[in-house]
């Protein structure tokens, strides 16, 4: 494994490249067909962040857009979803300048029309769901590894062991999709947080916050 770059506060690592021997379009829809026979389809589906102001307002204390968008944009998929916000801490989502993407049912759509929708967002389908059986699929034995939301959409992964320490070790994974070369890139980031109060609880984004340390993959 290979060290790709080396901050201050983080290493990163290239875990895993891999060559597609087919079209990005058609490694999507085969994802699509096997998610499909769990009784299940899920779709990207994007909503457009509000205004800099709106999304600053909403925070209780002052923090950085980056962070207040992270924050606005689990409780509106939370909201979309259904579920609980504390859930939306293990949800896989992804943002740009201009919106959030993250995966959801589309009831009034048939299979036909939600393969449709697979189709037209394909990098982002194969990448949302990497992430998605990585974290929400309990891919990892819980008895071994704990996954808190992280300031922004990353989630990360720690050793249970460490979990009611002060300072902790964390890893987040991201997938990459380049259509160009048909690769599939998998990113492993690791940093050094640390609680603001001693917890017995399991560790939580909001008792975290970023020491300037690294520790090397």
């Amino acid at each position: 494994m290979s060290i790709r770059s080396l901050s201050e506060t983080a290493a990163v690592a290239k875990l895993n490249s891999l060559e597609f021997v087919t079209s990005i379009e058609e490694v999507a829809q085969k994802l699509a067909e096997w998610q499909s026979q769990n009784a299940s389809l899920l779709v990207p589906i994007s909503i457009p962040f509000p205004t800099e102001t709106h999304i600053l307002d909403s925070c209780e204390q002052p923090t950085k857009l980056f962070e207040a968008r992270a924050k606005w944009a689990r409780i509106e998929i939370a909201k979309r979803l259904e579920i609980d916000v504390e859930a939306s801490n293990k949800l896989s989502f992804t943002m740009t300048n201009k919106e959030v993407w993250f995966l959801g049912p589309r009831p009034k759509l048939d299979k036909v029309s939600m393969f449709a929708a697979v189709q037209s967002t394909p990098s982002k389908f194969i990448e949302l769901m990497l992430k998605k059986e990585l974290i929400e699929a309990a891919a990892f034995d819980p008895q071994q590894t704990f996954v808190i939301g992280g300031f922004g959409p990353s989630i990360y992964l720690g050793s249970t062991s460490q979990a009611e320490q002060r300072r902790l070790h964390l890893a987040e994974a991201e997938f990459l999709i380049n259509s160009k070369y048909k690769t599939l890139i998998c990113n492993i980031t690791t940093k050094v947080f640390v609680k603001k109060s001693r917890s017995t609880d399991s560790p939580s984004s909001a008792s975290l916050f970023l020491l300037t340390l690294v520790k090397a993959i």
